[in-house]
């Protein structure tokens, strides 16, 4: 994850609420995340990604509920997503709406963009998901696939039921009831990105308050609220976004990276350099971020983290974690989980 990519403020913001409502200490979840309340006064600001992951991980530490995600999720609206919500509130078809998020996604969030596959049966709208999610936040994910099912059925008026959602996260809930109330479809786990897979002829379901001159109109000032964040980021984001793709397979290589990015090996070394930086440095970067965060997951083994993260050899990623942290990956879960 980029150190500066952020999120529109009014998202964390309506978790918080549905948390405080639940009985989160509101003040403590602000400290621990380190957000204030002016952070949060003006709901169109954005705040650092990261802040909003650690309110989430606090969130879910301190309400262990196991339907949270989908309890949450349920419960957004489509004005909830401010500016974005209302360019799919206003448009033609479930299509056209679809679309809109698609385009205008990077405003509510800072991430790789989603994507929409319109076959000639299905249509499959798929995001990746943040691998602290994958690992520690699964409720969030199932928050996101609730809130997009809600969405998708407050706009058109009709109680669509998918044909699939997609879950990212390899381990299923002991107890899927909220899931399968929720969305009633076949529910896959273990898949590569998340995902909702409608029937094709529900993208054609028209919009209750379908607006052409407003949707236009919304979709033109979106369009410069898009402009206004920055156009992709640095190669050096590029790179850490590509890292994220390749870390479940562990091809964390600077000839892997360079081919996702479709540029040479050499020329990659030459333009990071230029930024001030190496791939050696944004990898060991990554790798100390996403081990901190993975180690509080007691089911992964050591050694399972160290190949998670594109090590050959365990020893290899003891002596890089002893370097980072100043103690031993061992001694590092015990004092986090204790």
């Amino acid at each position: 994850m980029s150190a500066i990519n952020t999120v529109v403020a009014r998202l964390p913001l309506f978790v918080l609420r549905q948390a405080e409502a639940a009985g989160l200490d509101r003040q403590k979840a602000l400290r621990v995340a380190d957000l204030s309340e002016e952070a949060l006064a003006d709901p169109d600001a954005r705040i650092l990604v990261r802040k909003n992951l650690e309110l989430w991980r606090f969130i879910l530490d301190s309400l262990p509920d196991p339907d949270l995600g989908i309890r949450f999720g349920s419960e957004l609206e489509t004005r909830d997503a401010g500016l974005v919500g209302y360019t799919m509130l206003h448009s033609s078809t479930l299509l056209n709406a679809l679309q809109r998020l698609v385009r205008f996604g990077r405003i509510l969030e800072e991430s790789d963009p989603p994507e929409l596959r319109v076959g000639s049966q299905v249509a499959e709208y798929l995001w990746r998901s943040y691998p602290q999610q994958e690992v520690l936040l699964q409720r969030m994910i199932d928050y996101e696939l609730a809130a997009g099912v809600a969405v998708v059925r407050e706009i058109t008026g009709v109680d669509i039921e998918p044909i699939e959602i997609r879950f990212p996260y390899a381990e299923r809930p002991s107890d899927l009831t909220a899931h399968r109330r929720h969305f009633r479809c076949n529910l896959s786990f273990g898949e590569p990105l998340a995902g909702m897979v409608f029937r094709r002829r529900d993208l054609d379901l028209p919009v209750r308050e379908a607006d052409e001159e407003l949707g236009s109109y919304l979709e033109r000032y979106a369009e410069e609220v898009l402009e206004a964040l920055a156009p992709g980021g640095s190669l050096a984001e590029k790179v850490e976004r590509a890292m994220w793709a390749k870390m479940k397979k562990g091809r964390l290589t600077l000839d892997g990276i360079a081919s996702a990015l479709a540029v040479s090996p050499r020329t990659l070394q030459r333009r990071l350099r230029e930024e001030g930086t190496s791939f050696v440095e944004l990898r060991d970067r990554f790798r100390r971020d996403m081990a901190v965060v993975i180690l509080r997951d007691r089911r992964l083994a050591i050694y399972e983290v160290a190949f998670l993260l594109g090590y050959s050899e365990p020893s290899t990623f003891y002596r890089a974690f002893r370097r980072w942290m100043g103690t031993s990956p061992h001694e590092y879960r015990a004092s986090v989980n204790s």
